[in-house]
């Protein structure tokens, strides 16, 4: 098997084993007997890209915990993960420094929690970057967030 075919296998086989770990976490989490090892085989490294573009901050820091329970189960199969999330359009506004007001006040307990959960993240190596529309979806772009006016969380792009 050529080398780009078994790398298309792992992109592939990562991204929907990751997307099924993530959507069936609670119940793994009850049973310790459930694994992948079967589906594993052969894959030593995983490469998934989450898209995050939540509009509630509750549902988004439930998300983000479960790209941290995901990381751990990957590691508990032997699998090495290399994982990157993309803040994209609403999601941004509850990654930045400075929120809005009427965000901060609605949703301040929240915002500290999806500020530690990207902390977590990151201490376990997430690449992480933000971007907002700023032409139409298919011209997206990411640049460095090290702009004066930029409000994204240091070492962020958007």
């Amino acid at each position: 098997m050529s080398s780009l075919t078994q790398t298309l296998k792992t992109l592939l086989i990562g991204s929907a084993l990751s997307m099924l770990s993530f959507h069936s976490l609670s119940a793994q989490a009850g049973d310790a007997n459930l694994n992948n090892q079967a589906a594993l085989k052969g894959i030593s490294e995983i490469y998934t890209l989450y898209d995050v573009r939540k509009a509630n901050p509750n549902v988004m820091l439930s998300y983000l915990k479960g790209i941290e329970s995901n990381y751990n189960n990957l590691l508990k199969e032997k699998v090495k993960p290399h994982l990157r999330i993309i803040f994209i359009s609403s999601a941004v506004q509850f990654i930045t420094t400075k929120p809005a007001d009427n965000i901060e006040m609605e949703y301040g307990d929240t915002l500290k929690g999806i500020a530690n959960q990207i902390a977590r993240l990151k201490d376990i190596g997430v690449k992480m970057e933000a971007a907002r529309p700023r032409r139409p979806i298919s011209m997206w772009t990411t640049i460095p967030c090290s702009q004066a006016s930029c409000r994204c969380a240091p070492g962020f792009y958007r």
